[in-house]
């Protein structure tokens, strides 16, 4: 075989190279439109459900659900409602106002069916579990259970519990004929039983542990024998709310404006508190503790989001939940009760604290090679880059730019076999610089279902847009040795063209939406690597099998 035809062999494959990206070149260069994307663009698509743990010291219970009874609805921050109805006919409907909710939840109501360590002699009237569990309403949900008829109202125990019945205390509710109505400020779970005021003596009336449980007590018990009646006294009732607060309330909500870890607990105690105190006709004589606790909650608020901001910065891209969800906690919650919110907590003031937050570096490696059908010829390219992906608060999308490099470039096969004339032949192949190409990205998704690292999963919409890269020139250097002794020297050129984008372009042309390719199947990650895609693929087009292996790791890069 003689140079020229080694030339020729390698300059057809290149031709099937360069026919194979043409075949989808136009695609490949053309311009498009974006993918549409269904979800909301108006706010971030990061979670933000709040895990209240039980006090220690509340009664607990069993509770047993009725699965089959679940009702459950989509409802975010204008509002909604949700009912569902027990085995025994006892009807729950949730309401929730606009504003009450900090986003997008799916809200489950489960029926109780029976609750073993209920000791109350009349037993059990209905109870309901809500979920997602420990969410927090910043403006009051209202809950109305519909009673068994005919009940003596001094019977009705309305009660709340957390978790699983881990904990159960009593709450304070109305009740219009046989209709138990609760104002909620978090989700777990509520209902009534039938029983004595004797029988109720000793339970507490409030999540928040023993400080504060002799007012707390005290308070239950005369709203369970005056509320709803004629000898009522709001400014005494109102007395017990306010030692109530000044024992437990008020020092934990101090404590939390510097420990974040204790300000779930806390500003759902609060909260709690200050409902128990509007349906007890109260307020009036409660502004400064309804003041005093709004503004320490919101100092809390505004400290959690920039302990959340630091864990960030130190490559926990999950804290970015927190900050978004005490930013909207600030904004529905400044003003109550005539509190002021921190200045400087709005989300138009820390958006460049979320930028920041969420950098990520998408680092790329594809190595595309194509075989030749009935021989070992083999053409390998192989590219990487970085991408850095800054977040648009506009959108609440990602975008980035960056650089392809040309890492490798091989002909394998193409010079091996000698004519019958010759004794042998050595060519090599010489190859001009490595060249590169641009590559973005445009409104890539990255988000995560739950609120922490521990147990989230990772969603990634990922638009890829690599611009063409040619591979540089190539010289093709022979030494024929014939059966004369005789040797001869021969070179020749390989025409530039462009191997990794046609081998790209072929291999994931099921990814194409106009000049973008998506990708989606992101494993979560660890550390800083946050996600990964990795994988191996082939087809087969003119005689030519055609792969990629490709590797995009997606790391939290905050700050750069």
């Amino acid at each position: 075989m003689n140079i020229e035809g080694n030339i020729r062999k390698a300059r057809i494959a290149l031709v099937i190279i360069a026919l194979l990206a043409a075949e989808l070149g136009c695609k490949f260069l053309s311009g498009g439109a974006a993918p549409t994307l269904s979800s909301d663009q108006s706010s971030p698509p990061l979670p933000g459900v709040t895990e209240i743990s039980a006090p220690s010291n509340l009664i607990q219970v069993t509770v047993t659900l009725e699965a089959d009874r679940i009702a459950h609805a989509d409802i975010n921050d204008q509002g909604g409602e949700v009912s569902a109805v027990s085995a025994g006919g006892v009807e729950f409907h949730l309401s929730i106002p606009p504003g009450a909710l900090p986003g997008d939840y799916s809200i489950r109501l489960t029926p109780v069916s029976k609750m073993d360590g209920l000791n109350l002699s009349g037993g059990l009237l209905g109870a309901v579990q809500m979920e997602p569990e420990g969410l927090i309403f910043l403006k009051p949900a209202t809950l109305t259970i519909t009673l068994p008829p005919d009940i003596p109202p001094e019977e009705v125990v309305p009660f709340a519990y957390q978790g699983s019945g881990e904990s159960l205390y009593l709450y304070l509710a109305k009740l219009e004929g046989n209709k138990l109505i609760f104002q909620i400020s978090h989700f777990s779970g509520f209902g009534g039983g039938r029983g004595s005021v004797g029988e109720t003596s000793g339970w507490p009336s409030a999540p928040g542990g023993s400080s504060g449980s002799d007012a707390q007590q005290q308070g239950g018990d005369y709203c369970r024998q005056h509320c709803g009646k004629d000898d009522y006294d709001p400014q005494k009732m109102a007395e017990y709310f306010r030692q109530w607060f000044n024992a437990a309330i008020y020092p934990a909500l101090k404590a939390a404006e510097s420990d974040d870890s204790t300000l779930d607990v806390a500003g759902a105690a609060f909260l709690d508190w200050a409902r128990q105190v509007s349906v007890a006709m109260t307020e009036q004589y409660l502004a400064k503790e309804l003041k005093d606790g709004a503004t320490s909650f919101l100092k809390g608020l505004a400290n959690s989001f920039d302990q959340s901001y630091r864990r960030c910065m130190q490559v926990d891209a999950y804290q970015a939940n927190k900050m978004l969800q005490r930013l909207r906690e600030i904004a529905l919650l400044n003003g109550i009760f005539g509190a002021t919110a921190p200045a400087g907590y709005t989300l138009e003031d820390k958006k460049p604290e979320l930028q920041s937050c969420l950098t990520f570096k998408l680092k790329i490696d594809s190595l595309v090679e194509y075989q030749f059908e009935e021989r070992n010829d083999k053409m390998i390219t192989q590219v990487t880059g970085d991408i850095t992906l800054k977040l648009n608060t506009d959108t609440w999308r990602f975008d980035g730019s960056g650089t392809l490099e040309t890492k490798q470039f091989t002909l394998e096969g193409f010079a091996e076999n000698a004519s019958d004339s010759d004794i042998g032949v050595e060519c090599e192949v010489s190859y001009g610089g490595m060249q590169s190409t641009s590559v973005s990205v445009k409104d890539a998704l990255i988000s995560w279902e739950d609120k922490d690292k521990s147990n989230a999963t990772v969603q990634v919409h990922m638009p890829l847009q690599p611009a063409v890269l040619m591979t540089d020139s190539a010289k093709l250097i022979c030494w024929h040795y014939y059966v004369d002794g005789s040797k001869e020297k021969m070179e020749g050129k390989i025409p530039s063209v462009p191997t990794w984008s046609g081998g790209f372009a072929v291999v994931h042309e099921d990814r194409k939406s106009g000049d973008l390719y998506i990708f989606t199947e992101f494993e979560t990650g660890s550390g800083q690597l946050f996600a990964r895609f990795a994988e191996e693929k082939a087809v087969n087009k003119m005689m030519v099998t055609v792969s990629d292996t490709l590797t995009m790791d997606l790391l939290h890069t905050p700050g750069q």
